[in-house]
């Protein structure tokens, strides 16, 4: 019955799709919800950062988490890690459905980051398990395309959700999503990990682990990419639901058909690099996103101070900065973590805790200093991710193309 990442089975369409699912974990909690925001804010009495720290706690807790779910894959293997990870996101599920005040809402939302990091991280382990690195970014590339199909609907739903059922539905969708995730990994996955580390789970091993992981070039060139562009998308996702319904006049069930534009680009760009990674090696394919990122930030930036206040002014450089994004986290994700075959676990955990470390800190500094609902703040935050993106590719990935 256990066929997915199966040794006698080869990887196919079904790893694929599947993989798409525990993938999405970082995608539907975080966007189904998004059009809610502003009525959290005025049903539990939040300020706009406190609101906003709802999205950073789930952030924090699924980056810090995979400290301990990537280790813990290497040694234990990648199913036992991924039920557990599933039963705790639908615990926090479930709180933060139930939750009566801001306070609680956070703590809910940190416990299901927690569990739903155990997706990506054993997902991104499962297809370094079963694919060399170039096949490897190809699936990875495919299973983002995929992927993508979910935040195009998920806004659009929960826009929905909260006009007619209040701001708690999407919290119950999300219940149900875990559930359906659990049950089918308990019925379908196989073991991928043939070789567990019995040291993966020692500290002192797991530090050995990580400064030989951050200490090499191609970790820490492609890391610093993957987490710059991650920054300028948490940015957006952080302001954009207020900068749109509140500034701009966005109706919240409306919220997600704008939402779609910027996604749509995300999704071509994945699909091109799909197409592209047979022919074209990885630092032109991470090159070529960076170039989308940087005009996508600054076409945003230079509409915004020409005084330009329409949603399109903002969606749509966004979808030419997420369409670089499609070339740069599959590129990452296979280049960052193709040297380490037997901690891919850990260096996987290591590139997501990571990103999404500095992008929630960073973006709630920014919430707190600098926003106060102006497009231009927003534009301006984008616009500096997307000139970092560049200055790295040109100052890491290109010299280490030439090494």
């Amino acid at each position: 019955m256990r066929t997915i990442a199966h040794p006698a089975h080869a990887p196919g369409r079904a790893l694929i799709a599947y993989s798409a699912g525990i993938f999405a974990l970082l995608a539907f909690p975080s966007d189904l919800y998004l059009p809610s925001l502003p009525a959290i804010r005025g049903a539990l009495e939040a300020t706009d950062a406190q609101v906003q720290l709802t999205l950073a706690a789930f952030a924090v807790g699924f980056g810090a988490a995979q400290l301990a779910y990537g280790p813990l894959s290497d040694r234990f293997g990648r199913r036992p890690v991924l039920l557990s990870g599933l039963a705790l996101f639908m615990l926090g599920s479930i709180a933060a459905m139930l939750a009566p005040s801001i306070e609680l809402l956070v703590a809910a939302r940190l416990l299901q980051g927690i569990g739903a990091c155990s997706g990506p991280v054993t997902g991104r382990a499962i297809v370094r398990d079963v694919y060399d690195p170039v096949r490897g970014a190809r699936a990875l590339a495919q299973i983002m395309t995929l992927v993508l199909l979910v935040p195009m609907v998920s806004p659009l739903v929960g826009g929905y959700l909260t006009v007619w059922f209040g701001w708690r539905a999407p919290f119950g969708l999300m219940l149900a999503y875990g559930l359906a995730l659990w049950i089918a990994s308990w019925l379908v996955l196989a073991e991928s990990n043939r070789h567990c580390e019995p040291t993966a789970t020692d500290v002192a091993q797991f530090a050995r682990n990580a400064r030989v992981i951050y200490s090499n070039r191609t970790f820490s060139a492609y890391a610093v990419c993957f987490t710059l562009t991650y920054a300028g998308l948490f940015f957006y996702l952080s302001t954009a639901p207020f900068v749109l319904i509140e500034v701009l006049q966005v109706r919240p069930q409306d919220f997600g058909l704008w939402f779609v534009i910027p996604v749509a680009g995300n999704f071509c760009g994945s699909f091109v690099c799909a197409r592209l990674t047979r022919r074209v090696a990885l630092p032109a394919l991470l090159g070529a996103g960076a170039a989308f990122v940087a005009l996508g930030g600054l076409l945003m930036l230079a509409l915004a101070a020409g005084g330009l206040a329409h949603p399109l002014a903002i969606v749509g450089p966004m979808a030419v900065y997420l369409f670089g994004l499609g070339f740069i986290n599959p590129v990452s994700l296979a280049a960052a973590i193709a040297p380490f075959a037997r901690i891919a676990g850990t260096a996987s955990a290591l590139l997501g805790c990571t990103q999404l470390l500095f992008a929630a800190v960073v973006s709630q500094l920014f919430m707190r200093l600098f926003f106060d609902g102006a497009p231009l703040q927003l534009a301006a935050a984008v616009a500096l991710a997307a000139v970092l993106v560049a200055t790295a590719y040109a100052l890491l990935i290109r010299p280490l193309a030439r090494a």
